[in-house]
């Protein structure tokens, strides 16, 4: 079962935000109904209580001025003697027992209990005459269902309002998020389109001079400096294809001639042997040096600036033409498919990745073409021992080698399934590897995007 934090995690920041505000006032609005409930009822109370004080107030200056007090309308008064018998206005029994009867002058008891003329909804006011108006008490009661009528009607108004309050603020604070996140998520939109070919687009630039402005103006300075690097990059490639290629073709010039100078006559002497050794690390270098501008390109995103629609089955005969195969037998199945990309680079794909098969191989390399919807898939698979297990999540890593159990050789440099996986990308494409090719051995799939037909 996940946790409360992992699923308030897994949540957007909008219903985050929006879930505290909701969970903010449902803590908040009980106090504050709960307070306002009170303040309300305590009111009703008071009130009650002080028509019924002034009434007794009433009766008593009435005593003292010798007249007879009079029934209050809603109200019912009574007078007491000393003896606490009823002396007026009305008959019957008085609403106090004698024990209930405060005992000083002044003093005041009120009692919320029945009283038979009114219901079981009623509030008792008593009061002891002043010693100047003669010794006796004075005792009004008055109705409390308005009181409880009030309150009820107050609770379901409370019970109704409360919940839509809290409805109304999570959604005003969902509506408020929205706006106030639109920014970023239209800094977000574009920065999902960015890319090493457009290296000069920004990002939209909120307006105002809050976080958020001061968010997007950091970002596309951010912006400013990566283009800045990307030139630089691009500048650094463009002068290292020139710097390097040359020298390594002297050096392999000088090698050429100097292996001539030496003759067939010297064949299997020392220095023989070390021209040819030097001739065989020449071009490796010289592979070596191409696959590193490769990747070099990749990074600063000039793979793809070229796009001309390419015949894969054409293509991948033209590898299979001149390849080393060996005794390993190279079988190529599917129907033909065209992607937009670079030639060059289409045939640097295939050309690595049937290598790679046939220096895992033990007798059958097979290359199949295909579409599926709007992808062009291509599988190279072999018949050898596969990837090892360790090595397959990395296997596109630069540097990546397998052990010397697979292969023969001693293997490459680790560079060919690396530059694969850059010019795929780079064309908007995959690549999955896997140990299920022919027998268990390697696979390599590659889906690119399908050449539109009018291209």
């Amino acid at each position: 079962m996940r946790s409360p934090v992992d699923l308030a995690s897994s949540l957007s920041l909008r219903a985050r935000l929006t879930l505290l505000a909701a969970l903010g006032a449902g803590l908040v609005l009980p106090l504050v109904v709960g307070l306002l409930y009170g303040a309300v009822s305590d009111a009703l109370d008071d009130a009650v209580t002080a028509e019924l004080r002034v009434r007794a107030e009433d009766v008593a200056a009435e005593v003292a001025a010798g007249l007879r007090p009079v029934m209050n309308e809603g109200l019912v008064t009574q007078v007491l003697d000393a003896d606490g018998a009823l002396v007026g206005p009305g008959r019957g029994a008085p609403l106090v027992d004698r024990a209930d009867l405060p005992t000083r002058a002044g003093l005041e008891v009120v009692q919320d209990r029945p009283v038979s003329s009114i219901g079981e909804n009623a509030r008792v006011l008593v009061r002891q005459l002043p010693s100047r108006t003669g010794d006796g008490w004075v005792i009004v009661a008055g109705s409390t269902k308005p009181i409880v009528e009030v309150e009820r009607r107050l609770a379901v108004l409370l019970g109704i309002a409360g919940p839509l309050l809290v409805l109304a603020i999570a959604l005003t604070a969902w509506l408020l998020t929205r706006s106030a996140l639109q920014p970023v998520q239209r800094m977000t939109r574009r920065a999902a389109t960015l890319s090493f070919q457009e290296p000069h687009e920004r990002l939209p630039q909120p307006p105002g001079r809050d976080e958020l402005a001061e968010l997007g103006s950091t970002l596309n300075a951010m912006l400013a400096r990566i283009e800045a690097t990307v030139a630089h990059e691009r500048a650094f490639v463009d002068d290292a294809s020139h710097e390097l290629r040359t020298p390594i073709a002297v050096l392999r010039g000088e090698l050429e001639l100097a292996r001539l100078e030496l003759g067939d006559a010297a064949e299997g002497s020392g220095t023989a042997r070390a021209l040819d050794s030097a001739l065989e690390e020449t071009d490796r270098l010289a592979r070596i040096t191409e696959q590193l501008l490769v990747l070099a390109r990749a990074d600063v995103g000039r793979l793809a600036d070229t796009r001309e629609r390419v015949a894969l089955m054409t293509a991948t005969a033209r590898v299979v033409d001149r390849a080393d195969a060996g005794h390993v037998q190279l079988q190529v199945t599917g129907s033909e498919a065209h992607v937009l990309a670079d030639p060059d680079l289409v045939d640097q794909v295939l050309t690595n990745l049937v290598n790679n098969a046939l220096r895992f191989a033990r007798r059958v390399v097979r290359i199949t073409i295909g579409t599926d919807d709007a992808v062009v898939v291509v599988r190279v698979e072999d018949d050898g021992p596969g990837f090892d297990g360790a090595l397959l999540d990395r296997a596109t890593d630069r540097f990546a080698r397998a052990g010397r159990s697979r292969t023969r050789g001693g293997g490459g440099a680790g560079l060919g399934l690396a530059i694969v996986a850059a010019i795929v990308e780079s064309l908007d494409g995959r690549i999955e590897l896997g140990n299920d090719g022919l027998g268990g051995g390697a696979a390599a799939t590659v889906r690119l995007p399908k050449a539109p037909r009018d291209t």
